[in-house]
Parts: structure tokens; sequence; C-alpha cells
């Protein structure tokens, strides 16, 4: 696509461009727009250069189901836009800088990629007002401290099904964060300082469920004062471990284990 190839739109609100038929998104290709929603799917599309959005206003932009496999800096430099889709593609990397131009981003959706690796403070370079993030369906096998650092803002955090095995301890330093998503992993052990403290403190809804745990720390549940809902079904537990987190739950949580979710057994 060349430069300018949608320049002087007039009226228009919502532009879906589907089976694009075109490898490269070339800088200029849709600067100066103005739109609700732009929506950009195509498995020919391999790369989108830097600049391609310049000086675009919108409420969402929607890059799927491409063979992206890199988000380059300057792409989204000088772009307003609140939610920004980038999933269903082959995302493997995001270059440092490469979310710093979006200063008003509210959500990002980035499952159904091949991410094995998120470094906010890199990728951001600052303190964005993000609020929800969408991890899901990638490659990531631990999360660090730097992996959401500076996201302080953020209420939704979803990283189920990816191949963690590890998490380091202040990886949650998120003082807003309301739901967190962490099932269909590989986690044996949770440390009870990794949820517990300051960073949490206004979680509601915690999901566990789909995991290789055995156990939990004796005050893991109860270091989370705000807990409403927690999702632990399907976890290889310990019967004496389970029967203790049971019954804390049963008499502290006002919306108990996850609708639709079978009560969590033991194994014998």
């Amino acid at each position: 696509m060349e430069p300018d190839s949608f320049k002087g739109l007039a009226g228009v609100n919502v532009l879906i461009l589907k089976d694009i038929a075109v490898p490269v998104i070339n800088p200029g290709t849709f600067s100066d727009l103005e739109l609700m929603s732009l929506v950009l799917q195509g498995d020919q599309i391999t790369d989108i250069k830097p600049g391609a959005f310049k000086n675009s206003k919108m409420s969402l932009l929607r890059i799927a189901n491409t063979n992206l496999k890199k988000i380059r800096r300057g792409v989204f430099n000088d772009v307003d836009v609140m939610q920004l889709d980038l999933f269903y593609n082959k995302i493997s990397s995001i270059e440092d800088g490469a979310l710093a131009g979006i200063p008003n981003l509210y959500t990002l959706k980035l499952e159904n990629n091949a991410l094995t690796s998120f470094d906010a403070r890199k990728i951001f370079q600052g303190i964005p007002k993000l609020q929800i993030l969408h991890l899901h369906n990638n490659n990531l096998a631990s999360l660090r401290r730097s992996t959401f650092e500076g996201l302080t803002d953020l209420t939704k955090l979803v990283v189920s099904s990816n191949q963690i095995t590890h998490i380091e301890p202040g990886t949650f330093n998120l003082p807003n964060l309301k739901i967190l998503n962490l099932s269909n992993n590989k986690i044996k052990k949770l440390d009870k300082n990794i949820l517990s403290g300051d960073g949490l403190t206004a979680l509601w809804e915690l999901y566990l469920n789909y995991n290789e745990l055995t156990s939990l720390p004796t005050s893991f549940l109860s270091e989370l004062p705000n807990l409403r809902k927690v999702g632990l079904a399907d976890n290889p537990w310990e019967c004496r471990s389970l029967d203790l987190t049971l019954k804390w739950v049963e008499e502290n949580l006002t919306q108990g284990f996850q609708e639709q979710e079978a009560k969590p057994t033991c194994v014998e």
C-alpha cells in the first residue's frame, strides 16, 4: 500500500479492509485519518513500516489474522488510539519503544501470537494509561518484575494459556488490578510473596485453574483483602491443603468460586 492511499476520506467512521493482498504497509498509508475504527486483515501482510498511521486518530485500531512477526519502533508514533488489537498474528517480538507513542492507550490485546517475553518497561518506555492487557495464548514461560513494570493503572490482566512455570516475586506491583487470570499454565508453586502485599490490594478476581498446583501458602489468599472470587479447579491439589483453602473461601469470599466451574478436588 502506498502513502496517502486513503487521504481525503470524509464522512467515514469505520474502515474495514479484509484479505489485503499486499505484504507491506508503507509509511503514510493511513496517515491523517480521523475514524472510530480501522480494521486491517490479510494473511499476506508481513510488515508495517514506521509512520504508517502518523497523525491519525481513532478509538479502535485492529490488525489481525496477518503474518506479522514483529512490531517495529515508530509504527504507532503520533497515533491517538484508545484500543489497539494485535491478536491472531505471528508476533514474536516487539521492539523497545514500539508502543511509546500512544499516550492515550486504554486497551491492548496481544492474544494468540508467538510472544516468548514481554517487558512493559522497554516496550512503553513510560507510564501509559493502559487498563486492560490481554496476553493469553502466547508462549510466555516466566513472568518477571519488568514484565508489567510501570502499568500502575492496569485493572485487568489476562495471561492464561501460556507456558508459565515461574513467577518472580514483585511481578504484580499493580495496585489497581481487579482481575488477574493465570489459568491454563504450568505453575507448580506460588511463593506467598508473589501475590500478596501492597501490589494487589485491589484484586477482586483471581483465576489459577488448570495449572499444576498442589498447595497454596497458608496466608496466600488472606493477604488479598478485596478478593471476591477465585478459580482453583483442575489442579492436582493435596487434600489437606485444599481442605484449608476451601474452608477459607467459604468463610471469606462473597462470590466464592468461578461460575460454571466444578468445585476443586484433591488427589489422594
